[in-house]
């Protein structure tokens, strides 16, 4: 197979101690084997693979990018989840499947892989994986390690984001008032957790539950927070009208709800007359 080069790109600092720089593009020979090297940044910003196809065997030496079923850290050493993502995607499996891939290390005790595999197996990029869900991982992981770091306990926020968003869906009128102070409290101690770490944040959602209620005066409450922090009206009509779709998408209600007349006069409040 000839090698396809798009960009040929320096991985080297330039460093004086060292003798050989390595360049995509640029094929070194080590006896009479061609060694070609990849430029594969994402774990670290100068990270390099090489390509070996010796007319038996194709061999890909993929280093701490790609591993057997999982990929290398991106949060630290100057490595990016998006990063690494297109450089695995469009460097490493864009080679033949029959491509054997000899990672770096492996922590169970494994020495072999193949493009195939890692497209069909890996946990963290294979099996069609969009770069959102990649990245996703990583943030996953970063947080739990900067808990860690902090000592701060471990947050659910996901199964509090989906009682928080029940809460959009039940009827205050239908429920014993023990009930209804529980779920009021779910979504109270969700908003507060949220604008600890995004001031801010708990005005929109306290607006996205006004509509979700028809709450006017929780509406007007948060509007006027909002309307404080946003001195861009087409930010804000913006924000307004995100929030406004969240909702409507939540509760799977119709298109009417846009023209909320609470939101409009909210709205006109700030001089702006259409949502």
């Amino acid at each position: 197979m000839e090698l396809s080069v798009t960009e040929t790109t320096c991985a080297i600092d330039e460093l004086p101690c060292a003798d050989i720089s390595v360049e995509e593009g640029k094929v070194f020979r080590v006896g009479n084997i061609d060694i070609h090297p990849l430029f594969t940044p994402g774990h670290t910003d100068h990270h390099h693979a090489y390509y070996v196809n010796n007319g038996a065997q194709i061999m890909l030496f993929s280093g701490d990018a790609l591993l057997i079923d999982g990929c290398g850290r991106t949060d630290f050493q100057s490595g990016d989840a998006r990063t690494l993502y297109k450089s695995i995607h469009e460097k490493f499996f864009s080679l033949p499947d029959e491509t054997l891939v000899y990672p770096c290390h492996d922590y169970e005790g494994r020495f072999i892989s193949s493009v195939a595999q890692e497209k069909q197996r890996n946990l963290r990029l294979g099996q069609n994986k969009s770069q959102c869900d990649h990245c996703l991982v990583f943030h996953d992981r970063a947080v739990r390690v900067a808990r860690r770091k902090d000592n701060v306990p471990e947050w659910n926020w996901k199964d509090e984001l989906i009682s928080a968003t029940l809460f959009l869906h039940l009827d205050g009128s239908k429920l014993s008032a023990i009930e209804w102070q529980r779920w009021q409290k779910t979504w109270a101690d969700f908003s507060r957790r949220i604008n600890s770490h995004h001031p801010g944040l708990a005005s929109y959602l306290a607006y996205a539950v006004g509509i979700a209620r028809h709450d006017v005066n929780l509406m007007n409450d948060a509007f006027s927070s909002i309307s404080a922090s946003v001195e861009d009206s087409e930010r804000l009509k913006g924000i307004i009208r995100d929030i406004d779709g969240v909702v409507i998408f939540m509760k799977a209600a119709t298109s009417k709800n846009r023209s909320d007349s609470t939101i409009i006069e909210n709205l006109k409040s700030r001089g702006i007359q259409e949502l």
